[in-house]
């Protein structure tokens, strides 16, 4: 009988601790400009099961790795496949961007959260912001081969804003 009250005791805490991380992720998404979009993201992840809310930041700096680190094969496999004239000065121009997310950006943000200084995090996800916005523009505005990777790292550098600007209050 003993046993059995240790078992439910054990289970009822895990049960509360697990609806008190869903209860921080789905608080701290209510705050980004992607509600869904971050749901989506830190559920995936098994880390923002018991992470706070650098954990869930952190998260989302690694998702906007993927979305640019995906993004950048994309730009060099066009850019070997014989592009159409009007893509090479933008490829050329995205390969730039996307360097720079991935070499400067999510490097120094991922550190930044890392070291406990949000502030500087924040810059890194908005400048990844601005570098997936450019490429796009580079392109004339128009439907890019690159929009839906854009928009992802776009987006997603939004919502890493919106959880980290959390940190500095």
């Amino acid at each position: 009988m003993m046993k059995t009250l240790v078992y439910v005791a054990l289970f009822l805490s895990l049960v509360l601790q697990t609806s008190a991380d869903k209860n921080l992720v789905q608080n701290t998404c209510k705050n980004t400009p992607n509600v869904q979009l971050c749901l989506k993201t830190l559920l995936a992840d098994p880390r923002s099961a018991n992470g706070d809310v650098n954990t869930l930041a952190l998260i989302i700096v690694d998702a906007i790795k993927v979305q640019a680190t995906q993004a950048a094969a994309t730009i060099s496999k066009l850019q070997q496949s014989n592009p159409p004239a009007a893509w090479i000065v933008p490829l050329k121009n995205c390969a730039f961007s996307y360097k720079v997310i991935l070499t400067a950006s999510v490097p120094e943000a991922t550190e930044a959260l890392t070291k406990g200084d949000p502030k500087f995090a924040e810059d890194a996800v908005v400048g990844s912001s601005g570098d997936a916005d450019q490429c796009e523009k580079t392109f004339g505005g128009n439907n890019s081969p690159l929009t839906a990777l854009n928009t992802a790292v776009r987006e997603l550098s939004d919502v890493a804003r919106a959880i980290i600007r959390t940190l500095l209050l």
